[in-house]
């Protein structure tokens, strides 16, 4: 994408990461390359080699530090879900509460575990990004192009990270081509809730209603009067013949449009696995 390209070239004039590469020169005595120079091949420290992913990841350091890289509760909560994901629940107080409370809460911690290592694969990816373009541009000159997901991504979010309810989320920056984000959130949504999908007409929007009227223990009768009047049903004088013949064709069309709208909530509702 020429956007991110262009973008990309910025990178090094940043306010926020010139400290860093200042910082990174300085400590390990870096000359400044520039793309037509040789590159950097071997980092050294009081005469010692320096691993280079050690060096790429002391930079992702650096850049974990930065203060408004994300926003303020974003990267709290990412902080937070590096220090206990992947962590035992093993209170000492654990095995003096009740089973039945000591199974909610450790629900609960599984539930957090979940979201916590979903924060760190989605916005850890941001700083891992920025290190190694940091670390590109330190040891060749060369800036290197923004992750494609800087830009805007599809993300699917699991069960165990969302209250039990898996999600696909799609999000952009204004340089992403919106077509793309839409093909690429039907092909997500496709593969992990599959083609069919059950519409849901102006019907059973206002059958919805006769359903609540049931769920919440109204009579029939009063139900199908319900009906009655809402779709404006022109009825004979009571206790007559034609009377009955119509209140039972309403009734009879009523259950059905109920069972119908029954059977594609539960659609709509049932966990695909």
């Amino acid at each position: 994408m020429q956007e991110s390209k262009l973008i990309s070239t910025f990178l090094p004039t940043i306010p926020d990461f010139q400290p860093i590469i200042q910082y990174m020169r300085e400590k390990y005595k870096l000359p400044e390359v520039n793309p037509d120079d040789d590159p950097i091949e071997e980092i050294f420290l009081d005469d010692k080699v320096i691993p280079l992913e050690d060096f790429r990841e002391e930079i992702k350091t650096q850049v974990e530090k930065i203060e408004g890289l994300l926003p303020d509760k974003l990267s709290s909560a990412y902080a937070n879900a590096k220090l206990f994901v992947g962590k035992p629940f093993d209170a000492p107080w654990l095995g003096q509460i009740p089973e039945e409370d000591k199974k909610g809460l450790l629900g609960f911690f599984e539930m957090a575990q979940g979201m916590g290592q979903f924060l760190i694969r989605t916005y850890g990816q941001i700083y891992s990004g920025i290190a190694n373009m940091l670390y590109i541009y330190l040891l060749t000159g060369e800036t290197h192009e923004m992750p494609a997901d800087w830009v805007s991504k599809v993300i699917y979010i699991p069960a165990s990270a969302n209250y039990g309810e898996p999600m696909i989320l799609a999000y952009s920056s204004q340089f992403a081509n919106p077509e793309i984000i839409v093909q690429q959130f039907r092909e997500e949504y496709k593969k992990r809730f599959g083609i069919h999908h059950p519409k849901v007409t102006p019907i059973m929007v206002s059958t919805a209603y006769y359903l609540q009227l049931q769920k919440l223990g109204k009579p029939k009768d009063f139900i199908v009067e319900q009906f009655i009047k809402y779709n404006k049903i022109q009825m004979p004088p009571r206790h007559t013949q034609r009377y009955y013949e119509i209140y039972r064709r309403c009734e009879n069309r009523l259950s059905k449009r109920m069972q119908r709208c029954e059977k594609v909530l539960s659609i709509l509702v049932e966990d695909k696995k």
